[in-house]
């Protein structure tokens, strides 16, 4: 069964877009499999327009474009939501 964990996704979505800063939505990455989202605990804060352009571009492209890293946005995101505090990572990981 696929975790979900709706007051994770509030907090999710009370988070700044990781890329412009607005006001964001829940984006669920990895893969969805036979039309089933993956977890809750890999959604990362998007604004609307960029959730857009990540979906109309894919991940690998939107990465690129965007300079971030899906999964350090995935890890910083539960780093402070159990924590409190913001987990500084490399541009790489």
């Amino acid at each position: 069964m696929i975790p979900r964990d709706k007051k994770y996704l509030d907090f999710v979505r009370g988070l700044p877009c990781c890329i412009c800063g607005s006001k964001a939505e829940a984006h669920h990455a990895g893969r969805h499999y036979t039309g089933v989202k993956p977890s809750d605990y890999t959604a990362i804060p998007l604004c609307h327009v960029h959730h857009m352009e990540l979906h109309q571009i894919g991940h690998i492209q939107f990465q690129k474009k965007h300079g971030t890293s899906i999964t350090r946005e995935i890890a910083a995101c539960l780093h402070l939501h159990v924590s409190g505090s913001r987990l500084e990572l490399p541009s790489r990981i």
